[in-house]
């Protein structure tokens, strides 16, 4: 039976193998991102000159285009203003997911299986600014990512997930 400080050592392993292959496709996103960066600009340039060829007045675009970025994020903040006190309000399902753990572990176990609970886990973030407030063992990477060893691995709090930047646990 491997002792703590071997299965620890296992976990960290794994989570060394992840980290290198995450912070590689960070590295990889920003290189695309850049390249796609470079590329808007020359076609923005090039769609202004044919907007100005075709008679369009850009001062009076540009404006348009201002006041409607005005509307929208007018219309995001009343969004937020009226979904976050209902979220924040909502009830805990922590009860609930015990119950469903212990169902679960109970199922299992009557089936000669073990159940453990979490042990570790870890959080990756393209942008370190998204795991700042998680307390644990933290680490840096590539271009600003980074990962932590949650303090309570059982109580992990993502606030902000996507695709591109990645966060992932």
């Amino acid at each position: 039976m491997p002792t703590a400080v071997e299965f620890d050592k296992q976990i960290r392993a794994i989570h060394d193998a992840d980290f290198k292959e995450f912070e590689t496709e960070v590295v990889r996103q920003k290189a695309l991102s850049d390249r796609a960066a470079k590329f808007e600009k020359q076609r923005e340039a090039r769609r202004r000159e044919f907007l100005k060829s075709i008679g369009v007045n850009l001062t009076n675009f540009d404006r348009e285009n201002d006041k409607d970025q005005r509307a929208q994020e007018k219309e995001l903040k009343a969004f937020v203003g009226e979904f976050t006190p209902k979220s924040i309000r909502r009830r805990s399902l922590q009860a609930a997911d015990a119950k469903d753990a212990a169902l679960r572990s109970d199922a299992l176990a009557s089936m000669a299986h073990l159940v453990l609970p979490p042990y570790a886990s870890t959080i990756f973030a393209a942008d370190r600014a998204l795991i700042k407030d998680v307390g644990g063992e933290a680490g840096n990477g590539a271009i600003n990512s980074g990962w932590v060893f949650p303090d309570k691995p059982v109580k992990i709090r993502i606030k902000d997930t996507s695709h591109n930047p990645v966060v992932c646990f």
